[in-house]
């Protein structure tokens, strides 16, 4: 199931049975409530290391033993480059649920897995779901209204006299006032880090001295005065997201 913007997610699993059966289960969870998801699926950490080398996942599902390297491990190679997505681990017992406090688990199934045992792992997930089925609609600059997924808007920022709108699929200009824009959107993730600016937190990449260096290579300036309350701000969205609490 593949849709522009929304929630990447992965399941890595070594049993195509297994495999299959989360991947049912979690399509129609995510058609149900109306949540625009991308779902890739691997059978190996292996694959999925390559494949995440190119991309982000929002939401990863591992399976706890898995041959060559373990979800475990896996996790903390996932960690290293990536504070913020969410993990679920898939296991037999429920024993090993203490493996995932180190690479801050969201959840766990126990297998065998089913459509009961998602919807409870996924309530962990809510903030992060209802950020990716989020749509804000803004008119453009001749007046025609355009439907952007929250999840897609990394920054938007006042250029002469007009507010440009940086997405993943491109720009867009629009006449709506910054203040007004940010009422839309209704609070985190976004977050006004500047007179002329407002950040999507979830496409941070890092907090610089002056700037904020965005997922998609661009620097977004901070405020000088209230600088210190912009990165606390940012330390707490990141350490919530990594919690599960959004």
């Amino acid at each position: 199931m593949a849709h522009n913007g929304g929630v990447r997610i992965a399941i890595v699993e070594d049993s195509v049975l297994e495999l299959d059966a989360l991947a049912n289960y979690l399509e129609g969870y995510c058609s149900d409530r109306g949540i625009a998801a991308e779902i890739a699926l691997f059978t190996t950490g292996e694959a999925l290391l390559e494949a995440a080398s190119g991309r982000d996942f929002d939401l990863l599902f591992l399976d706890i033993f898995l041959p060559g390297i373990s979800g475990v491990e896996l996790a903390r190679h996932l960690r290293e480059r990536d504070q913020n997505a969410l993990i679920i681990f898939t296991t037999v017992s429920p024993d090993f649920q203490s493996e995932g406090f180190d690479v801050w688990a969201s959840g766990y199934i126990v297998k065998p897995a089913t459509p009961e045992k998602l919807a409870r792992a996924m309530h962990a997930c809510r903030f992060l779901l209802e950020r990716a089925s989020r749509v804000v609609k803004i008119p453009d600059s001749g007046g025609a209204d355009i439907q952007v997924p929250a999840a897609d808007l990394v920054y938007a920022e006042v250029y002469y006299k007009r507010t440009v709108l940086h997405t993943t699929r491109g720009e867009f200009t629009t006449r709506v006032p910054l203040t007004l824009l940010e009422e839309r959107l209704g609070g985190t993730p976004f977050l006004r880090c500047n007179r002329s600016f407002i950040v999507n937190m979830s496409h941070v990449d890092d907090v610089l001295s002056d700037d904020l260096l965005m997922r998609n290579g661009d620097r977004v300036p901070i405020r000088q005065r209230g600088r210190r309350e912009v990165k606390l701000a940012l330390t707490r969205f990141i350490a919530g997201s990594a919690a599960g609490v959004g």
